[in-house]
């Protein structure tokens, strides 16, 4: 009974098993290693059996060593059927169903958030553009009107250097000065070299206002009796 059932692992492999192909094919690795160390490497006998006894034993062993091994975890894992083959397809049927609904409800969504869109920009207040500030070279003349240019040296503060650098600025007449704004006032007041600031730290436009208005001699007057413009 035993000689036909209980025949142990090891018996069956010696007597014509994996461990018996093994090492048939070690031989035949071996035998192929002589032939090329004898036809292409040229060796002598001694060192060419040396090197295919060397390729027989390593090949046999690694062969026997791989046919003792278990079976890898990964067929077994393979071969076993698939628990949840199933669900998959469960999971994407439920996916299905719920994208139409997602869908349906999309629309309502950005039907609601328009109006709510709209609402809320309503109420951004609307920022008026601010202009800029900064200097502005005022209106200016190639010459005095008719040829004459007034007396601008009536203005307390201006002295006849300051007539001449007004000149050569294009400013000639008392309404010129008048009709200056801030911006044209701070242009003025950096370009006049050597007496930066006079228009504004005097009362330029106002005194020149004041001669239009009142006229040169009653503005003098005026000045004489320490009114201040």
């Amino acid at each position: 009974m035993r000689g036909n059932m209980g025949t142990t692992k090891m018996e069956h492999e010696f007597k014509g098993g994996p461990w018996l192909g093994g090492w048939t094919l070690a031989a035949v690795i071996g035998a192929v290693a002589l032939g090329l160390c004898l036809a292409v490497g040229q060796f002598d006998m001694m060192p060419a059996m040396a090197i295919s006894a060397v390729m027989f034993l390593l090949v046999g062993l690694m062969l026997t060593w791989l046919a003792g091994q278990p079976a890898p975890v990964v067929n077994r894992v393979a071969a076993s059927p698939a628990p949840d083959a199933t669900v998959i397809p469960m999971a994407k049927a439920a996916d299905m169903m719920a994208e139409p609904a997602l869908a349906a409800a999309a629309p309502t969504t950005s039907k609601k958030a328009a109006p709510a869109a709209k609402s809320a920009a309503a109420a951004k207040p609307v920022l008026a553009a601010v202009p800029s500030v900064g200097p502005k070279k005022p209106k200016v003349l190639k010459a005095p009107r008719k040829g004459v240019a007034d007396d601008l040296k009536i203005i307390k503060g201006v002295g006849p250097k300051l007539e001449i650098l007004c000149h050569g600025l294009g400013f000639y007449h008392f309404d010129q000065i008048a009709a200056w704004t801030d911006d044209e006032i701070s242009w003025v007041d950096q370009n006049l070299e050597g007496f930066k600031g006079r228009v504004s730290r005097d009362r330029w436009v106002p005194q020149a206002r004041a001669v239009i208005d009142m006229g040169a001699p009653a503005f003098l007057e005026a000045l004489d009796s320490g009114k201040e413009f």
